[in-house]
């Protein structure tokens, strides 16, 4: 679920997927439908919050794209979009493995 949602994050923050893909791999960890490791609910619970923010109007969709990547970054992602036409992604999965992404 992990990998999942991580991916998800990355394809959204990419351009590739909607919005509404992440908010579908949230729901089930939120509502607590799956079972998951603390830290992965927590960084769901605070990545629904920035979605929920976002939605609700109460943030413009920068700064929500700046909130999942440092929610992300915290926990093994870094994305570093530079500048919007050409975000760049790179996946730490050990310290051995690094993927760099870049999104043309």
């Amino acid at each position: 679920m992990s990998n999942l949602l991580r991916m998800t994050v990355e394809d959204y923050l990419g351009g590739t997927r909607p919005l509404s893909a992440v908010q579908e791999i949230l729901m089930p960890i939120t509502w607590g439908e799956v079972s998951v490791d603390s830290d992965l609910r927590e960084l769901a619970d605070e990545s629904e919050l920035a979605i929920a923010e976002f939605t609700g109007g109460h943030i413009g969709e920068a700064v929500l794209r700046t909130a999942l990547t440092n929610l992300f970054r915290n926990n093994s992602l870094v994305i570093s979009t530079g500048d919007f036409s050409s975000p760049v992604v790179t996946l730490s999965g050990s310290q051995s493995q690094t993927q760099r992404l870049v999104y043309a």
